[in-house]
């Protein structure tokens, strides 16, 4: 990608890219309720199962919130844009739908490690692609640690539903543009813990039972509790105690 920017200073797009980027900002985005995102994987399970629900954390969004979204969603169509153009991504907003597993979500990209790989074991391997833009406040800080185990988690989740047999997270700093880069291999531990954190998201469906309260949120305190939008914003999960919220119908899973 460095040698593709350095030898493209006037930098434009075929007619395919400017359409798939007309077709991203002219879809109406997708109802987040009926599924389980890959991007909610490893957070509080009585959380996804309140996203599930469709349940209204009764929180406003301001303007500022509402722009850094609009910030976060242009950032990925340029990377995207680009990675498609350099020929780096076969695919972008690559969707996810796993029935079997009430699992919706979309892959920022995908694609194919070429043949001339340094690492041999890798090449001609499919491979997916997310992208996260970070404050430059603990940008460096998240280097240091080798990312996130946040966004490590939401690519196994990615790994179960796609079928990829490598990942790239790739962070990028809002203020700088300067990025890193890792190449994920899939981890079994992190494999299973997804896998067994679906199984129990689709049996609190299917039983109408509520995941247990967080020990902190019990009490008010810790970082779940402040940042949830069910926490300390609303109290709509300390409301609703262990009674299911709504009446539903829930159909079998499918294949």
């Amino acid at each position: 990608l460095q040698a593709f920017l350095m030898n493209n200073p006037q930098l434009y797009f075929d007619e395919s890219i400017g359409d798939f980027i007309r077709d991203v900002i002219t879809t109406q985005p997708r109802v987040r309720s009926g599924s389980f995102s890959a991007s909610s994987a490893g957070m509080c399970q009585r959380r996804q199962v309140f996203s599930y629900l469709g349940i209204d954390s009764g929180g406003v969004n301001g303007f500022q919130l509402q722009n850094i979204f609009e910030d976060g969603k242009w950032r990925h169509l340029r990377w995207q844009a680009i990675l498609l153009q350099a020929g780096l991504l076969d695919k972008a907003e690559v969707p996810l739908d796993w029935p079997k597993m009430r699992s919706k979500g979309s892959m920022d990209g995908q694609g194919t490690v070429p043949d001339d790989h340094p690492r041999k074991e890798w090449r001609g391997m499919e491979y997916g692609f997310e992208l996260k833009g970070v404050s430059p406040y603990v940008y460096d800080s998240y280097i240091q640690q080798g990312g996130k185990i946040e966004h490590k988690k939401q690519v196994h989740r990615y790994f179960l539903a796609s079928g990829v047999d490598l990942f790239v997270i790739l962070y990028e700093n809002k203020a700088t543009q300067v990025w890193h880069e890792w190449v994920i291999e899939p981890d079994s531990l992190l494999l299973k813990e997804q896998q067994d954190e679906l199984d129990e998201l689709n049996e609190s469906v299917v039983n109408e039972q509520l995941p247990p309260i967080l020990s902190g949120c019990q009490v008010a305190k810790g970082t779940e509790y402040n940042q949830c939008p069910y926490g300390k914003n609303s109290g709509v999960c300390s409301a609703m105690k262990d009674q299911w919220p709504v009446p539903v119908t829930i159909k079998k899973k499918g294949k």
